[in-house]
């Protein structure tokens, strides 16, 4: 598995114009005859998505996720796709198949026939294997270019991405639904880094996904340790009273179908109020939403069939019946979900040290490294590989990479020296990963070829970068945007030198 690119990209103009009766609702509360509960009525949601079809999802992943009455979404790869009738059992058991395009190629490599037949042959194919729609995808090494993104627009309701700078979705966000973010599991990843990751999620009733490859006993991307895998998994058993485990599709279907039915414009007559949506026509069937309706003596149905409650003002509502009537129901002001919270900036200072991708550490002469801090988009990585290096071997073994990223570093005013720590983990001939760097906007590094320049994999590189004075925002904004697969960076050091 290479490393992904989140690339983002405008929202497609049709599927805008299907959904224009859904305005936006206003920032203050208004009277609204329900509230759909967020999250299926729990307090947040999360969903694992495994990668790639590795032969250890049937072995080890499925069986163990069944003895605790979990379910997630297994990323499909059409061709080759080796133990069809074990997959189709998995589809069959509650397991969510989706789609991870035909040949896992990277976008660079693709035609525009390309583009369209690795999404609409593996679509095929998955469907005739699970038996049901497959209409959810995630992108080979998280890379979108505009006509894959077209196809995937046409044939999903959303697309996994890969990390991004929040990758909370809270039910108040607007997400970019064909580029949703994940947080991708590692082999040198603690235990404590996944409960960590649901113990945030919780926190801030949100929805997370996470993306798995292999686990342990396997040769392919990235194995999770076992016994931090069921940990893992048994952490997740504990917390299922307040967290919602299901499937991305399932997941996301709700949160978007919630969203619409909100903005739906209700029409009341006496003691009647009607509601009445659109489902677009790629977006699964069998949705129900939970709703908080009140009133005394009040009467739901859908269709002409009354709808009972499933607990005291719970009712649920068929997404697939596109209309909804209630009589006597009271009219209560709306909750509006709080705006979120602007992250805190950070200081200005003289001398910076970043660990891209990586947490707070002190190198050999006892100098601070903090965690990955102040950028923009990108992805982390951390690797096991042994390193060769000069001094600090460990500065280089966790990184940020992506298509194109960037760091923003407030400091004094003054002349400073920028310096940049890399080491070529992954690919393994010249020419297979070429990017730019720029510092306030002026390209100082170009074509840079990592592993050409290093000359071997798994070997320490220093860049370093004189007389680099603040933008007008007071800030060093340091930009790396690839041209072959993608750009990355292990450490950033920042020093006033005048």
């Amino acid at each position: 598995m290479s490393q992904p690119s989140p690339l983002r990209l405008s929202r497609n103009l049709p599927f805008i114009l299907l959904l224009l009766g859904f305005l936006a609702a206003p920032a203050f509360p208004k009277d609204v005859p329900f509230r759909v509960l967020p999250w299926n009525g729990y307090k947040a949601a999360l969903s694992l998505t495994y990668d790639d079809g590795d032969p250890i999802h049937l072995d080890v992943a499925i069986p163990e996720m069944q003895k605790r009455d979990l379910r997630g979404t297994f990323f499909l790869i059409g061709k080759p796709l080796t133990r069809d009738d074990e997959w189709k059992k998995a589809a069959e058991s509650g397991q969510e198949i989706g789609n991870h395009t035909w040949t896992h190629r990277h976008t660079s490599e693709l035609t525009g026939a390309d583009e369209k037949s690795e999404v609409v042959q593996t679509r095929a194919k998955l469907e005739k294997l699970a038996g049901k729609p497959v209409l959810t995808l995630a992108y080979p090494f998280v890379e979108i270019s505009p006509g894959l993104r077209k196809w995937v627009e046409a044939n999903d309701f959303e697309a996994r991405g890969g990390g991004q700078s929040q990758n909370y979705l809270t039910p108040g966000m607007d997400p970019d639904w064909m580029n949703l973010p994940s947080q991708a599991t590692m082999t040198a990843f603690p235990y404590e880094t996944y409960q960590s990751w649901v113990d945030q999620d919780l926190s801030q009733g949100a929805w997370t996904l996470l993306m798995i490859h292999a686990i342990e006993g396997s040769t392919w991307y990235q194995p999770i340790p076992k016994d931090i895998y069921l940990k893992f998994l048994d952490y997740l058993v504990e917390k299922k009273s307040e967290l919602w485990i299901a499937p991305f599709g399932e997941v996301g279907a709700y949160w978007r179908a919630e969203k619409w039915l909100e903005k739906v414009e209700p029409k009341k007559a006496g003691k009647k109020t009607v509601l009445h949506w659109k489902k677009p026509s790629v977006f699964p069937s069998g949705v129900v939403l939970k709703a908080h309706i009140e009133g005394g003596g009040l009467v739901v149905t859908q269709g002409g069939k009354a709808v009972l409650p499933l607990s005291p003002d719970v009712y649920p509502v068929a997404v697939d019946a596109q209309e909804l009537t209630l009589e006597n129901a009271a009219w209560i002001p709306e909750k509006v979900a709080p705006a979120a919270a602007a992250p805190t900036p950070l200081p200005s200072q003289e001398t910076w040290r970043i660990r891209a991708g990586g947490a707070d550490a002190k190198d050999s002469a006892g100098n601070p490294w903090a965690k990955d801090q102040g950028f923009q988009d990108g992805d982390i990585a951390v690797t096991d590989r042994p390193i060769t290096a000069k001094r600090d071997a460990d500065l280089y073994r966790t990184e940020r990479w992506g298509k194109d990223f960037s760091y923003a570093l407030p400091v004094p005013q003054g002349e400073y020296q920028v310096r940049l720590l890399f080491a070529e983990t992954y690919v393994k001939k010249p020419g297979e990963r070429v990017f730019d760097i720029l510092i306030n906007g002026e390209r100082v590094l170009g074509n840079f070829d990592l592993l050409k320049s290093a000359g071997a994999m798994d070997k320490g590189l220093e860049k370093t970068f004189k007389g680099i004075r603040p933008d007008a925002d007071g800030k060093i904004k340091i930009r790396f945007t690839a041209s072959v697969q993608n750009a990355k960076v292990c450490a950033i050091e920042v020093l006033k030198i005048h």
